[in-house]
């Protein structure tokens, strides 16, 4: 799952800091994937709605998209 994805499920920042209950400035310090123990709490929070990415698939996806000079 990509940060983007679990904010676009919550509806907000705040409110996934709720459900994870941990500060909303938390979420803001995630970059483009959650950390992966989030990931998997966020799964079980879910459901299974939102899956985890593997780290494998998070630096292939890093890796096949070259950053912007």
């Amino acid at each position: 799952m990509k940060t983007e994805d679990v904010v676009k499920y919550y509806g907000s920042k705040t409110n996934v800091a709720k459900a994870l209950e941990c500060w909303h400035t938390t979420i803001s310090s995630w970059g483009k994937y959650p950390p992966i123990g989030r990931q998997y709490e966020l799964q079980a929070l879910t459901g299974g709605a939102l899956k985890v990415t593997p780290k494998k698939a998070q630096i292939d996806d890093d890796v096949q998209r070259p950053k912007a000079s």
